[in-house]
């Protein structure tokens, strides 16, 4: 939008031939920042001319902006080979409105006759392009030499704005440098200006302390009503119960004090919970077996002991278990008194040598039915071949032709004895039929064998 109607402007207001000593007035800045709106007609001319980068769903968003921006979106001229013609479009936008705030900070410096005092002034002057504590502004000379050693980098649209710039910026944008290599000679312009400010209003804030601190609106203080108050005030506390507390008893009472107490001079406790006792099962959590302890804290899975040591709740029944009174006194045996121990150690002599007599009583039939089971051991048994003989002699039936009686038939042990001795008889004369027979080379093989094992 510089292009067509600023150049007008910078002539009115001097312009590049101007000399930089001499301030820019005020009404030229006014004529440079006054944008008309764009008409329906010129709108519609621009959509034509660009209809082929242009479709339905671009020139329906063109329509709806407001006239302001479609002035600044008519004013970049003809859409050339662009594939996002959205974002060309806004892209416009965003840079006309940035380049007409860097015009607004123009002389700020110069505007106000007498130097602001407060650190929100002086942020406030150096953002709209005014001069600190840092910075100095630029000669006419300094302009044209940093635009004339730049020539080859810096494009016209560049050159315009530097030029427009206050000689504080100007100042900014000449000491960041050469502007070699860039591509977007725009966009440098702009981006050296304004982080310079940004370290500026960053440097005075540091210098000046801390910021001024906002008024901020009073806090509205509560009010309560007599009745709530009062409610409040002389509510009825509600008991609770011991098992239910969540807090260790106070430093000054030891366990004996506050309810637990000893049972056989071993610490037991009266619930299960904060200030109850737990006995530790074995060696662990830095607590030897058998240990007791008093639970002073608790939260959602561990118990918490004096010296900062804890117990997982989920452990209960293998690594500890809780010592109440009742159960430890029900298991605890009563003591005898003092007159009737001497009784008690007189009567148990005298039942000892009772006491040993009843197994020995209970021992001897027992032991009388020992040999009588021997002896039956002992007993032979009848020998079933006389039953046998008896029963083959008998005499036979009257009228019958006496038979002559059988020979008794060899017992059993004969018959094996007999045959034993022919089978030893059979074995020697094989072994001597065998020695007397030539070797043969089976025997001289196993004869070789035995020797070799006896070796």
């Amino acid at each position: 939008w510089l292009k067509s109607f600023g150049a007008q402007a910078l002539a009115s207001a001097g312009g590049p031939a101007a000399p930089r000593g001499l301030p820019m007035a005020t009404s030229a800045v006014s004529k440079l920042l006054q944008i008309t709106p764009a008409t329906s007609e010129e709108v519609e001319k621009f959509i034509s001319d660009n209809r082929r980068w242009i479709d339905d769903g671009v020139a329906a968003e063109l329509r709806g902006m407001n006239a302001m921006d479609q002035r600044r979106v008519v004013s970049g001229g003809t859409i050339v080979s662009c594939r996002d013609a959205s974002g060309v479009i806004r892209s416009r936008v965003r840079q006309a409105k940035e380049k007409e705030a860097l015009l607004q900070g123009i002389h700020a410096s110069q505007a106000t006759e007498t130097a602001p005092t407060g650190v929100g002034d002086r942020v406030a002057v150096i953002m709209q392009g005014g001069g600190g504590k840092l910075s100095r502004p630029a000669t006419q000379e300094e302009v044209d030499s940093f635009i004339g050693s730049n020539k080859r980098w810096l494009s016209e649209e560049a050159e315009e704005i530097l030029r427009v710039m206050s000689p504080v910026d100007q100042k900014r944008v000449i000491a960041a440098g050469t502007m070699s290599g860039c591509r977007d000679p725009v966009a440098v312009v702009q981006t050296r200006a304004k982080k310079a400010r940004e370290m500026e209003v960053e440097f005075e804030q540091l210098t000046r302390g801390k910021q001024e601190k906002v008024n901020e609106p009073p806090v509205p203080v509560p009010k309560f009503s007599a009745e709530v108050g009062a409610a409040y005030i002389f509510a009825k506390p509600e008991e609770v119960k011991r098992e239910e507390s969540r807090f260790a008893p106070p430093p000054g009472k030891g366990p004996s004090e506050d309810g637990g107490s000893k049972v056989g001079g071993l610490l037991v406790g009266e619930v299960k919970g904060v200030g109850g006792v737990v006995e530790i099962m074995r060696a662990k959590y830095g607590c030897s077996r058998g240990q007791r302890l008093t639970v002073i804290g608790e939260t959602n899975g561990l118990l918490q002991f004096a010296g900062g040591k804890t117990v997982p709740k989920n452990h209960e029944g293998t690594g500890y278990r809780w010592v109440l009174r009742s159960e430890e006194e029900g298991a605890a045996k009563p003591e005898p008194r003092e007159s009737e121990a001497p009784s008690q150690a007189a009567s148990e002599p005298a039942s000892k040598p009772q006491e040993a007599a009843k197994p020995q009583e209970a021992a001897k039939p027992q032991e009388a039915a020992k040999p009588r089971e021997a002896t039956k051991a002992r007993e032979p048994t009848k020998p079933l071949e006389k039953i046998a003989v008896h029963l083959k002699v008998s005499r036979p039936p009257s009228g019958a032709p006496a038979s002559k009686p059988r020979e008794e038939e060899p017992k059993p042990q004969e018959k094996t004895a007999s045959d034993a001795k022919a089978k030893d008889k059979g074995r020697s004369t094989k072994r001597a039929s065998r020695s007397r027979s030539p070797s043969s080379p089976r025997d001289r093989k196993g004869k070789e064998k035995k020797k070799k094992k006896q070796g």
